[in-house]
């Protein structure tokens, strides 16, 4: 038997839990119960058009003397191309492998990807707004970290309510 908080639970419900639907046993075990769901398919290629749009979005942006322009080129093609087959990898490995570390490569991979295109646009801006610009982000991180950290403890309190109701309709058989 293995506990969590104060709850006795058999192996198979704490294994459930402590793996929150990730892939564990193979592809057929995964976030959407087999590689071979539309709605895998549909998630995973949707994440990887937006993300090879983004990529070869930023690789349209070049200034010029009076600002910025947009420039449409065989480097704008070949960026979407290799974003949309190398996003795709990772999102594949993201909802499909087994291996913890494959997904945090992968995660790691999409997120400094994000970050970098959301700070990319800071290079347009003239030097002597950067202060204010970073005075508005981190407000802004602040904010998303506090609706994060209020989404994660609602998040806690439902698992645990459903592991209380699991356990007593358990102990009422």
């Amino acid at each position: 038997m293995a506990f969590y908080g104060q709850f006795e639970l058999n192996d198979e419900w704490h294994y459930r839990c402590s793996h929150a639907s990730m892939t564990t046993n193979g592809a057929e075990d995964s976030v959407f119960g087999g590689h071979g769901r539309p709605l895998f398919r549909i998630i995973v290629y949707c994440f990887a058009l937006g993300f090879a749009v983004l990529l070869a979005s930023m690789e349209t942006v070049h200034s010029n003397g009076t600002g910025f322009g947009f420039e449409i080129g065989w480097r704008t093609v070949a960026l979407f191309l290799a974003g949309l087959v190398g996003m795709t990898v990772c999102f594949k490995t993201l909802f499909q492998s087994p291996h913890p570390l494959r997904r945090g490569i992968a995660m790691g991979i999409a997120a400094v990807i994000g970050v970098g295109a959301f700070l990319y646009p800071l290079r347009f801006v003239p030097a002597e707004k950067l202060g204010e610009i970073f005075t508005g982000l981190a407000i802004a991180v602040g904010a998303l970290s506090t609706l994060a950290s209020v989404l994660y403890a609602i998040s806690r309190f439902m698992k645990a309510d459903e592991i209380r109701t699991e356990l007593a309709e358990r102990r009422a058989r």
